[in-house]
């Protein structure tokens, strides 16, 4: 006999999935504006891309402790974008 996943369970788990997705968002976009931010072209928007970069940081704290506080591992990284930040990085 097959059983239906109580509806409390579902959505939790479909908030943590977009927590999830979320905070890889913003993992993204701090790792990009931290690119952004060390590209000579871009070093008169210092300022400017810094406080992007810690307005991401900030809602990626706060993402990391929602998840925490539901008892769920925050994912590390952004995955697939880390790794092409990662291969730009090393070939520029």
């Amino acid at each position: 006999m097959e059983t239906t996943p109580h509806p409390e369970l579902v959505t939790r788990t479909a908030s943590v999935d977009k927590l999830q997705e979320c905070l890889r968002c913003e993992l993204s976009a701090v790792e990009t504006y931290g690119l952004a931010i060390e590209t000579p072209p871009l070093v008169c928007l210092h300022r400017t891309l810094q406080e992007i970069l810690m307005s991401h940081a900030r809602r990626t704290a706060q993402l990391r402790d929602r998840l925490l506080r539901l008892g769920v591992e925050p994912v590390p990284s952004a995955s697939a974008w880390s790794a092409f930040v990662d291969a730009i990085e090393t070939h520029a």
